[in-house]
């Protein structure tokens, strides 16, 4: 409104409206000016003060991440130095081999020895003492949080802020170096004497008669080695040239210049090269030797492959002598001369073959059992893998043996013998004349009287064949026979487990496995000759049926687990038992659990069925495939191997060469088929590992020894640089690391600061505006209320 008022001064309230402002400017300028900070409160940027926050946090993340990654980097340099001095006792060692290792050196070796196996102790002190030892407090993978991270492409900001550091795999100490590790040893210390002096001496193995008569090629010795990636059918035959051998020395030369000249053509070569398994002498305390093996990367088993190979291991039967190996399998006394032209096909499985191996003659009318073994034995050694294996067929007194030369227990199955020339049985060839069949068709002929049939049954993997014993009315149809053939099935266990089943197809009678049980092979034959027979199957009188031969083992094991090595058993100490899978529908799993050098457990479940596991070796084999096959290093360092306990029956035994062992789950199944189960109540049966007595330390106390030594530590300079780059990888990429870091500091303060920081200057003149404007509003509201008083002066008027 226009003019005066005395009760509204509008002019003093619009001035102290603005001192009210200019206070408020000058109090918020005098704060930032005493405080540097823009931002005092909330209110002062609400949005501004939650990201200045966040960078303060993350700065504060950083700092105590620049602060982490400098602890770490102190502790590599630690392990580095650590490891540099561990070079330095290398380099002592090797010294001290090369020494020992000269041929002109006539001093104490003895005395070497003791310092270079002090040297190795320190080697593992020290080791422990950085923390690098296997299973150590730093032998894993390390993981630096620094902060800083970025969340993208699937990977958290927390996992993209740390740095790791993988040392997992950079475990130190002897057995890590290949300078310690696994033994299999030759004979028994205090009682095994290779030496020069003793009647089991080297020189006197190889130049014994019966030893050279057993070696497949002359003037070689053959030795077999199995272990993870190497085992079962994959299995490593090493040939040792005998020319120059004398003694233990030159014995030890002769097989490590055959590993050396291995050649790996394939991944289970590989495997074995990469197991560095060494021929040592070993000089027991009482002076007496024998021959070693030993290894540093994996746990193993070596085999002989003929008699001399056996008695270097310590295997005699008398004097120099090794100890047979031949496993037999023979046949009944043939009486019967051959009475047509028979096509005769033979199977081995097992025998340390990877796979059944066939092979199939043809008879006249006109061949002796002699002849027919001449072709068989013609049959035979135009097989590589037979050959190789050790098989050959011999007969004596009338009755056929089959015999394997390395040891290894085999089953032999015979079809088309129709004379059973063989004393294996008659059992018929099936469809297409194989020899191995889940089905097989007869035709059928009604009795005319009441009749009684006998029949014989072997399924392939069972050691016994059953017998069907079939009797019928004279008014019997087809179907009343296969209903009585069903009903005698069903009353044999054995038969009745694996499915085996009568069935009527148009005029003839099918028997097979494939519906009921899963498909498992058997062979079939008549019993004896019927007056009436039912079954158009062959028959040779009272010789007939089908017969898996009587078997024969050799007399001693012939295979040496390493020592150190961790490794299951059975009972008394043997290896579990293992029964074959010979039923169609037999299926079994095993779990194995083992702990990495981290102690993470790892794991795997194996599946065996009648399909690959009817035999022992089937078994083996399939178990390392699956290994193998888990491409899990831990897992990969576990094997199966076979091996006889004490009644000479082949089991399995599980090897490794792991830090902290591994455990074995069998599972049950109610027919005892398979890796032994003797619970009985369908639980599962834990088998756990135990270490075996013996492990290896590299030795200079002979020269052959001492040469060896210089190999390994040649080796384990090699492996500690590998370890020594871990660590200074390591060391790097934390100091780039702190670099980043650092920088982020820096440049997150300054985003920091522009946000939260008051610009001074700004302030200063705020401040000097706010002082001008206060007195002039101080001013202005004086005249603003003095202006009512001219009012009172118009009224005095």
């Amino acid at each position: 409104m226009s003019g005066f008022s005395i009760v509204t001064n509008v002019n003093s309230l619009l001035a102290q409206e603005n001192l009210n402002k200019t206070n408020i400017l000058q109090t918020r300028t005098i704060q930032r000016l005493t405080s540097g900070l823009r931002i005092n409160s909330s209110a002062d940027d609400a949005a501004g003060l939650a990201i200045a926050n966040r960078f303060r946090s993350d700065i504060a993340v950083l700092q105590q991440g620049v602060r982490n990654a400098a602890d770490g980097l102190s502790t590599l340099q630690t392990i580095d130095g650590g490891l540099n001095n561990i070079s330095l006792l290398i380099d002592r060692a090797r010294t001290l081999a090369t020494q020992s290792a000269s041929g002109t050196f006539n001093g104490d070796r003895g005395t070497l020895n003791q310092e270079f196996q002090s040297v190795i102790e320190e080697i593992n002190r020290q080791a422990q003492s950085i923390g690098l030892d296997p299973g150590g407090t730093f032998n894993s993978l390390l993981s630096v949080f620094i902060g800083g991270g970025r969340a993208s492409g699937g990977v958290s900001e927390v996992a993209n802020g740390a740095v790791e550091i993988d040392l997992s795999s950079s475990a130190v100490n002897g057995q890590r170096l290949g300078l310690e590790g696994v033994k299999a040893l030759g004979g028994t210390e205090g009682t095994t004497d290779l030496g020069a002096s003793s009647t089991t001496s080297v020189e006197a193995i190889v130049n014994d008669a019966t030893n050279l008569g057993s070696l497949s090629v002359a003037g070689a010795t053959q030795f077999e080695f199995s272990g993870p990636g190497f085992a079962g059918g994959g299995k490593v035959a090493i040939s040792v040239n005998l020319s120059g051998v004398v003694d233990t020395n030159t014995l030890v030369k002769a097989i490590n210049s055959a590993i050396d000249g291995f050649t790996a053509a394939s991944a289970a070569g590989e495997s074995f090269k990469n197991a560095n398994i060494k021929a040592v002498v070993n000089t027991d305390s009482t002076g007496k030797q024998q021959i070693a093996f030993t290894s540093s990367d994996a746990a193993f088993q070596v085999k002989a492959g003929d008699r001399l190979a056996n008695a270097v291991l310590g295997n005699y039967s008398t004097g120099a002598t090794g100890q047979s190996l031949d496993v037999t399998r023979t046949g009944a006394v043939k009486a019967i001369a051959q009475t047509a032209a028979n096509n005769i096909k033979v199977n081995f499985f097992g025998g340390g073959l990877a796979s059944p191996k066939e092979i199939s003659i043809t008879t006249t009318i006109a061949d002796d059992q002699a002849a027919v073994v001449a072709d068989l034995q013609a049959a035979i050694d135009a097989d590589a893998d037979l050959t190789a294996a050790g098989f050959s067929v011999s007969a004596t007194g009338g009755a056929v043996s089959f015999t394997n030369a390395k040891g290894e227990s085999f089953q032999v199955r015979v079809a088309g013998d129709a004379d059973n020339t063989l004393g294996f049985g008659t059992a018929e060839l099936g469809a297409a004349s194989a020899a191995r069949y889940n089905t097989i068709t007869s035709a059928y002929t009604a009795p005319g009287a009441p009749a009684t049939s006998t029949y014989s049954v072997l399924l392939e993997g069972a050691e016994t064949a059953q017998t069907l014993s079939v009797t019928v009315a004279n008014a019997a149809t087809i179907q009343d026979t296969v209903d009585e053939i069903n009903a005698q099935i069903l009353n044999n266990s054995t038969l009745s487990g694996a499915g085996l089943r009568a069935v009527v197809s148009g005029s003839d009678i099918v028997f097979e496995t494939t519906t009921n049980g899963g498909g498992g092979n058997f062979l079939i034959s008549a019993n004896e000759d019927d007056t009436n027979p039912l079954l158009a199957f062959n028959d040779a009188g009272a010789e007939a049926g089908v017969f898996a031969g009587t078997a024969a083992d050799a007399g001693a094991e012939a295979s040496i687990n390493s020592g150190g090595a961790q490794a299951t058993t059975s009972t008394s100490a043997d290896p579990i038992s293992f029964t074959n899978l010979f039923n169609g529908n037999d299926v079994q799993n095993l779990t194995i659990n083992a702990k990495d050098d981290v102690g993470a457990v790892q794991s795997i479940t194996l599946n065996l069925t009648h399909a690959n596991a009817n035999t022992v070796d089937d078994a083996v084999n399939s178990i390392n495939s699956q290994l193998q096959a888990s491409n899990n290093e831990t897992l990969q360092q576990i094997v199966a191997v076979k091996e006889r306990d004490g009644s000479g029956t082949e089991g399995i035994r599980f090897l490794a060469n792991l830090t902290n062992g591994f455990n074995i789950g069998v599972g049950d199944l109610a027919n005892n088929h398979g890796v032994a189960n003797d619970t009985g109540s369908g639980d599962t049966l834990l088998h756990t590992s135990a270490a075996l007595a013996g492990g290896s330390v590299s030795d200079i106390s002979s020269k052959e020894n001492a040469e060896n030594a210089v190999t390994l530590l040649a080796t384990a300079v090699v492996r500690l640089g590998v370890i020594q780059a871990d660590v200074g990888r390591g060391q790097n990429r934390l100091q780039f690391a702190i670099g980043l870091a650092t920088t982020q500091i820096t440049n997150i303060s300054a985003a920091e600061s522009r946000i939260r920081d008051a610009d001074l200057a700004a302030e200063a003149a705020n401040l000097t505006r706010a002082g001008i404007a206060q007195q002039a509003g101080v001013a202005a509201l004086a005249q603003a209320n003095s202006a009512p008083q001219a009012v009172l002066a118009l009224l005095r008027g």
